[in-house]
C-alpha cells in the first residue's frame, strides 16, 4: 500500500515538472519570438543645465532584439521648443539577440525659460512600410527632467482683429532673437499665447497659412510681467491699378481694380468705396459694393469713374477704402494719380528728374528764340556786305591803304631854276 503511494506521488511529480518546463519554455518561446526590451541612462532623473548651455553625448538610450529577426530602429525624441536632442545615429537595424546603445547630447537656447521641463527619448522599431509611408511603433521611452537655470520673466502675447477689436484666432508664435537670426520658443493656434521667458530680445508674430499678418518686437527684462498686444490686419488690400481710357487725346474715364484679401473669418455689413481727391482736395467718395458678410476669400474690387461734370484741370489721386462696424474703416496703402490738363500726363523718361521735365517747355522756347536771333544777325551782315561790295571798291589791305595815303613832297627848288631859265631866255632876246 505504502509503495503504490510513493509510485503515485513520484508520477506526479514527474508530470508537474513537465508541466512546468512545458510553461517555462512556451514562455521562454513567446520573448523569443516578439519582444523588443530597452532604457535609458537618464530614466526617471533630473539634470540641470543652465541657459545657452550643452551636454555632450554622456548619456544613452540602448535596445535588445529579443525577436528572431533583424528589427529596423528610429531614435525618436519629445522635447520643449529651445531644447534640441541630437543622437548620435537616427536609424539601424538591430540583429537577434543584439544590444545597440545611441548616446545623444542635449543643447539648450539662450531664450529657455528657466523651470523644470519634461523631456521623452526613445527608440521605436519601422513596424509596416506601404505606399512610401512609414509607421513607427514605440518600443520603450525614457523619460527625464531637464531643470533649466537662470533669470525669468513672463510674457503673455494677445492677438485682436483691428477692424473689430475681438481675439484673432490663428497661429502665434513667440521667437528669440540673437544677433540675425530667431528661435521659436513657443507657439500656440489660439488668441493668446502665455510664456515663461529668459531676459533678452523676442519677436511676436501673427500668422495664418504661412502668412505673416502682424509682428511686433519686445525687450523683456528679468522679473518681468508683461504682456503685448498684436493688431491683426484680417483685411487688406492689394496694389491698385489705374488705367487711363481716352478719346482723340482727351480722358475720358479711368479704371481702379485692386484685390481684397480676407483672411480669417466673415465681415458683417462691410462696404466699399472710392475717395477722389483733386489737387489734394477730395471731390467725392463714390459707394463701390455691399457685403453682407465679406466672406473668407479674396475679392475683386473694380470701377470705372469719370466725374459727372466733367474733368477740370489738375492732378487726380483715388483711394481705395472699407468701411464696417464699430467706425472701421481700412484704406489702402496704393493711392494711384493721374493729371489732367495742360501738363502732359506722360510719364518721366528714366534718368530725367523732376525740374527739368517741368522747364522742358520753358528751354526749346529760348533755344528757337536763341536760333531766331542768330539767324536775324546773319542776314544783316549778309545784307551789309552785298551793298557794299556793289557801289564801292572792295575794301583794300591795312598796308595798301597806308601806301596810297603817303605824298611825297613836292621838289620846291626845281622851280626856281625853271624862273631862271627863263629869264636867261629873255635877257638874250
Amino acid at each position: 500500500m505504502l509503495r503504490r503511494l510513493m509510485t503515485s506521488l513520484t508520477v506526479a511529480a514527474v508530470c508537474f515538472a513537465a508541466g512546468a518546463s512545458g510553461l517555462a519554455s512556451s514562455a521562454g518561446a513567446q520573448a523569443a519570438e516578439g519582444t523588443l526590451a530597452g532604457g535609458g541612462t537618464l530614466s526617471n532623473r533630473t539634470i540641470e543645465l543652465p541657459q545657452g548651455g550643452s551636454l555632450g553625448p554622456l548619456y544613452s538610450v540602448y535596445v535588445v532584439n529579443k525577436t528572431a529577426t533583424p528589427v529596423p530602429i528610429e531614435f525618436t525624441s519629445d522635447a520643449p521648443v529651445g531644447v534640441r536632442v541630437t543622437p548620435e545615429r537616427s536609424a539601424f537595424s538591430v540583429a537577434p539577440g543584439a544590444t545597440e546603445r545611441v548616446p545623444f547630447s542635449l543643447t539648450v537656447d539662450k531664450g529657455v525659460a528657466p523651470g523644470k521641463h519634461k523631456i521623452s527619448v526613445g527608440l521605436a522599431r519601422t513596424a509596416d512600410q506601404t505606399a512610401g509611408k512609414i509607421t513607427l511603433v514605440p518600443a520603450f521611452a525614457s523619460n527625464f527632467t531637464l531643470s533649466v537655470v537662470g533669470a525669468r520673466a513672463t510674457l503673455e502675447v494677445r492677438a485682436r482683429d483691428i477692424m473689430t477689436g475681438a481675439p484673432a484666432t490663428g497661429g502665434l508664435a513667440l521667437a528669440r532673437i540673437n544677433g540675425s537670426s530667431k528661435v521659436d520658443i513657443a507657439r500656440t493656434e489660439a488668441s493668446v499665447l502665455s510664456a515663461v521667458v529668459a531676459p533678452g530680445e523676442y519677436e511676436a508674430r501673427f500668422e495664418v497659412g504661412g502668412r505673416v499678418l502682424a509682428s511686433k518686437r519686445i525687450s523683456v527684462s528679468k522679473d518681468q510681467n508683461g504682456a503685448v498686444d498684436l493688431d491683426v490686419s484680417t483685411v487688406r488690400f492689394g496694389a491698385v491699378s489705374l488705367q487711363r481710357n481716352e478719346r482723340d487725346g482727351e480722358l475720358q474715364t479711368v479704371e481702379i481694380s485692386t484685390l481684397l484679401d480676407n483672411s480669417l473669418e466673415p465681415i458683417a455689413d462691410a462696404k466699399t468705396s472710392l475717395e477722389v481727391k483733386r489737387d489734394g482736395v477730395i471731390v467725392e467718395t463714390v459707394a463701390l459694393a455691399n457685403y453682407n458678410p465679406l466672406s473668407v476669400a479674396t475679392h475683386e474690387v473694380s470701377t470705372r469713374y469719370a466725374p459727372a461734370n466733367g474733368w477740370d484741370d489738375g492732378e487726380y489721386s483715388f483711394t481705395l477704402m472699407l468701411s464696417g462696424n464699430n467706425n472701421f474703416l481700412l484704406r489702402a496703402a496704393d493711392v494711384p494719380t493721374t493729371r489732367v490738363g495742360a501738363v502732359p500726363d506722360k510719364p518721366v523718361a528714366q534718368g530725367t528728374t523732376g525740374p527739368i521735365a517741368g522747364f522742358s517747355w520753358w528751354f526749346v522756347v529760348l533755344v528757337a528764340l536763341g536760333a531766331g536771333v542768330f539767324a536775324a544777325a546773319v542776314v544783316l551782315i549778309s545784307g551789309a556786305l552785298r551793298r557794299r561790295r556793289g557801289g564801292v571798291s572792295a575794301p583794300k589791305p591795312l598796308a595798301t591803304r597806308a601806301a596810297a595815303t603817303v605824298v611825297p613832297p613836292p621838289a620846291r627848288k626845281a622851280a626856281p631854276a625853271r624862273r631862271r631859265t627863263r629869264r636867261r631866255d629873255l635877257d638874250r632876246t
